[in-house]
Order: structure tokens, then sequence, then C-alpha cells
């Protein structure tokens, strides 16, 4: 997310989950008939299974997005040969690369290619449910895979189920959304910083303006790219905030909270506190004073890593499911596969068994990493460039050293006390306004980095946003996520 960096991105809102204003992204709601599963059932797909010749040992074919490991063969091999012996069945790893992921992930299940399981998140996955690519495992988890059903929480389990079926087994780890401000220690004790009480942008407004007084006119103590400040859209799941149980559908900029906010990013834009190219910059640089980032407890430890310097944090956000948040990374079986219940299996030696699951991120034990006698992993090497992000749980691999052994445990727990948004598990039709949808991201594209940068008077350019959002179609699009919400919610 992006991509290997530590944080995923914005809820749609903040991961990206809908909120109109960042795009309104959304997924097809599919069919989940009979037919709309291409006549492959459950039931027919495990006899296929059964009927395997005595004594075969299944290869899986695996889709996984990122970089193949440079020693990919030799990490499989000693796979294979744990799980052969184990559940009897071995995989085939295929790593589609980032850039292309997008476009073969399109060809694969158009063309029906065979394949045993996929990586998949919100840009696809209820599409390809809707076109039957994908198989319905809801009675198959708890035929097959029972320890897998009860390990992963029913909320997580929740965001992947369409019409309250499930098609993949969501990969459980920071699976709650949380924002944090990240700061320089460096700066935090020169300026003697109260940061574990900096929660709001008031609280943090004063300080920034104390740093940028005494570092001086060239230095921006709150750096910005074009996406604006990480996790601005936290409190809102499909145009709703995630704690309204009225679930009002409501245009984001036309919040006065929303507006406020970003008054106050235009303040530090206007004083030179965020730097005057953020409209246009792309990259941000390594060393920031203080920024937003997604975050759980023991992330500090991978965020002074990445800087090369140490820092400290504070949650400014409560954690939160959204349906968003966990579709960011599922794993899926095709409706297709002639081994249905060995991929399900499969899936569940992956979650569930330490040994699997640290070779799947890290490699060939020795050879790319070893297992410190906390239960940390020491790398070796970079060799094995495969993402654990899209694999599996994090709750069952060893954290990387220096990391402190518990750091899965810390984000355990701030999976167990977040908030379910109220639209948890719904995901939004698009069809019905497709192509006002794609008239508004024109619209976005036209203001957002202007306005999410404080480049632009809020106040001023707002009105002027909302204008040409109504003009492609906005309340459109506004009147149908509030259907599809009171059908999901029976209203």
């Amino acid at each position: 997310m992006k991509k290997r960096k530590l944080l995923t991105t914005l809820l749609a809102l903040a991961v990206a989950a809908g909120a109109l204003t960042a795009c309104s992204g959304g997924d097809k709601t599919p069919d989940t008939s009979s037919e709309a599963a291409g006549g492959t059932s459950q039931t027919s797909s495990a006899e296929q299974s059964e009927n395997k010749p005595s004594g075969e040992i299944p290869t899986l074919v695996w889709y996984q997005i990122g970089e193949a490991p440079a020693n990919l063969a030799d990490g499989v091999a000693a796979m294979n040969e744990y799980t052969a012996d184990k559940i009897g069945v071995k995989v085939e790893l295929k790593f589609l690369d980032w850039g292309v992921w997008s476009d073969k992930v399109k060809t694969i299940v158009s063309t029906g290619e065979p394949y045993d399981m996929m990586f998949t998140n919100s840009d696809f996955y209820a599409a390809h449910v809707n076109m039957g690519a994908l198989m319905d495992i809801t009675d198959l988890l708890d035929a097959e895979a029972p320890a897998l059903k009860s390990f992963i929480p029913e909320d997580v389990w929740k965001g992947v189920k369409i019409k309250d079926r499930i098609y993949s087994v969501p990969t459980y780890k920071d699976s709650s959304q949380r924002q944090y401000w990240v700061w320089d220690k460096e700066m935090v004790d020169k300026y003697s910083i109260d940061y574990e009480n900096i929660v709001t942008l008031a609280d943090l407004d004063p300080v920034l303006r104390q740093i940028k007084e005494g570092e001086g006119k060239s230095f921006y103590p709150f750096i910005l790219d074009k996406n604006g400040v990480n996790g601005q859209f936290m409190y809102f799941d499909s145009n709703v905030r995630y704690d309204d149980e009225t679930a009002t559908v409501q245009e984001v900029l036309e919040r006065e909270e929303m507006v406020n906010f970003f008054r106050q990013i235009h303040a530090w834009y206007k004083d030179g506190i965020i730097n005057p190219d953020a409209p246009t910059t792309t990259e941000l640089p390594k060393v920031r004073t203080c920024f937003s980032a997604q975050g759980f407890p023991g992330a500090n430890v991978t965020w002074s890593a990445n800087m090369g310097k140490e820092v400290v944090s504070q949650p400014w956000s409560p954690a939160v499911y959204t349906t968003g948040t966990i579709l960011g990374s599922v794993n899926a079986i095709s409706s297709n596969s002639k081994y249905p219940a060995e991929a399900l299996k499969y899936l569940e030696l992956a979650n569930t068994d330490p040994t699997l699951r640290n070779m799947l991120a890290y490699g060939v034990e020795d050879v790319n990493f070893k297992v410190l006698e906390n239960k940390t992993i020491e790398k070796l090497n970079d060799a094995w460039t495969a993402p654990a992000y899209s694999q599996a749980t994090f709750f069952t691999m060893y954290p990387v050293s220096p990391n402190p052994p518990d750091q899965w445990t810390l984000v355990q727990k701030q999976n167990e006390e977040a908030v379910p948004s109220i639209l948890l598990g719904f995901t939004f039709d698009r069809t019905p306004v497709e192509a006002e949808l794609t008239a508004l991201d024109a619209v976005g594209a036209k203001y957002n980095a202007e306005l999410y940068t404080g480049a632009k008077d809020p106040d001023l350019i707002i009105p002027q946003y909302l204008a040409d959002k109504k003009a492609a179609g906005s309340e459109k699009i506004l009147a149908e996520y509030q259907k599809q919400i009171n059908e999901f919610l029976g209203k």
C-alpha cells in the first residue's frame, strides 16, 4: 500500500472505503444464484476433490501479488515437503507483479484460466463473485476448516460476506483501521512536545507553529503529497459516518466537520507549515517532522526503520472495522477448482500453522531467515520478496526483529477493541450509476489535490467542487447509496 510500505491507504475516506468525495469507490453486489456461480456448487466441487486418483497429492495453483522471490523454487519446495506430509497438498505459487496485477487478474478470470486460489481485494472481489468466478465457501468452512472459521473473528468474516455468504478468506491482520500522529523524536525532544496529548488538528496547530518559528522559513513541519492527510476521511464509510445509527448518506464535503478540517489545512498551507509543492508532490521524503499514518501498537519500530530515525506516536482516532479495511486483502478459491476442500485446508494451515506461515512470509529457513530464541525473525537477506500482507494472518507469523515478540499480540488487541462500522459488510453496487461515478472521478482529479493539501481556500473551492459534482450526477449517486444501504439494513 504504497505497495511495500507499512501503511495502507484511506478508508475511501481513509481507506478508500467509499466516501464519495474520495473517488466514490464501490463494488458490484453479486447475484448469488446457482447460475451466477457458474453452475459450480460446493457439493459438486467437493465431489471433484474426492474423485482424485487414490494416493495423488494435488498441487494447487495460487496466484499472489508482488515480485517473485529470487529463490521461489527453493521456497516452494520447502513448503511442499512440509504440507505434503502435513495435509497431503502441495502448492504452485505464481506471482503477478505490482504493475500488471490488475490487468492480469481481469484476464485470468475472464478467460477461465485454471487456478485454485487467488489473492484479491475490494477492486475485484464483489465483481468476480457476481461473475461466478469465486466459490461460495460458507458451508465448506464448517465442514473442512473449522479451525480457520473459529480463528478469524466474526466481525472480520462479516466484512467479506456478500448477501450473507462467504466467498473468500480474509487475511486477518491489522484489519481494523486506526490513525496515528507519528513524530520525529528528535524534534519532540527539541521542542518539548507533549505528543501524547495531541489528538485533534486544534491540538496540533500551536505545536506546528512553534516548530515553524524555531526552524525557519524554508522548513516545513507538516509535509504532504497531493493526497493530503492520511486518514482525512477516516470517520466515513460509504458517505455515512461509521457510528451514525441512522445510516444517513450525506455529501461528505457538505459536513461542517470536514469543511473545518480543510480550513485548518489551508491555514497551514498559507503560513508555510505545509510544503508549497504539496499539490504536485507524488513521493514523500524519508524524514518528516510529523505525519498521519494508519498503524497499530508497536509500529514505531517499523516507522523508525523507514525514517532512519527514532519516532514516537499517538493515536488520533478510534480503531474501526469497515468492509473496506477488511477487503484490502483476501484469498478466494476459484469456482472451477478441482480441489476446493484441499485449497481451503491449505488456507487454513497457512493461517493457523506458524511453520508454514513463516515460510510464506520469509522464505527458506536458515537461507532467507532464522528463528531467534524469543520467536522473532532475523532476516538473512532480502531475496524473499513475497508480501506477507497478501497471504494470511499476521497472528501466527513471527515478528521481524527488532520488533518485540508481542507485536502481533498488540495488533490483535487493537482489533479486539475496534468498533464495527454501522455498514460493516455493505458493498456498493456501482452498476446503476457507473457513468456518473466515472464522471465524478474526472471532477475529483480537477479539485482534490488543491483541496486536500490546503492550496486553495475551502470556502471558495468546495462550492465550485460541489457544483461540478452535482453536474456530474453526485445527487443520483448519493441517492443510490442511500437506497442500497436501506436495503442492506432492512429499512
